[in-house]
């Protein structure tokens, strides 16, 4: 798959896997004992996001810090923005540059992750850092600063299967050009 600048990468855990029974198991006990649907969006299949830089590299903004890397080989989708307002690749360069290095919020992650499960954002809204990210807000963050937004979230508390809603449910907006799922 090549890449172009700026486009979403939204990466899927394989369905067969250790990781696919363990969250089966996880939302059985949390449906049965406490009846919480809220952990069917915390504990998502869509589990990382991140933007193509180009050809077969990407930016992502995971433990310890954003970097650049060759795209993994997992399960993805990649979304592409149709007609943006602005120069995107221009934009995208400069945005992953400003942010290159910046570490991850492991402390904005767990809060999310409580909000997920919970149904509430006051964690998420209480614990954010401009000096570290989370991958739903780094991406989310770089296409709300250009006026495309690519969820209904804030860019503070968006998950990627927030990012995958939003792209799946707006073919005018984002293209989808390439589903391994």
């Amino acid at each position: 798959m090549e890449f172009k600048a700026g486009d979403i990468i939204i990466l899927s855990r394989p369905k067969r896997s250790w990781y696919g029974f363990a969250l089966t198991a996880i939302k059985q006990f949390f449906t049965f004992f406490f009846f919480n649907k809220g952990l069917f969006e915390a504990i998502d299949r869509w589990y990382h996001i991140e933007m193509g830089v180009s050809e077969n590299m990407v930016i992502t903004q995971e433990p310890p810090k954003c970097h650049l890397m060759i795209a993994p080989n997992v399960p993805m989708r990649v979304y592409r923005a149709k007609n943006p307002p602005v120069d995107l690749p221009g934009k995208f360069h400069t945005y992953a540059i400003a942010n290159f290095g910046k570490k991850y919020n492991w402390i904005k992650f767990w809060a999310m992750m409580v909000d997920r499960i919970f149904h509430t954002r006051w964690f998420t809204i209480h614990y954010t850092n401009p000096d570290k990210d989370v991958c739903g807000e780094f991406v989310s963050r770089f296409y709300q600063e250009i006026g495309y937004p690519c969820t209904t979230e804030s860019p503070e508390s968006a998950i990627p299967s927030d990012v995958n809603a939003y792209c799946r449910d707006n073919p005018d907006k984002f293209e989808k050009v390439y589903d391994q799922e």
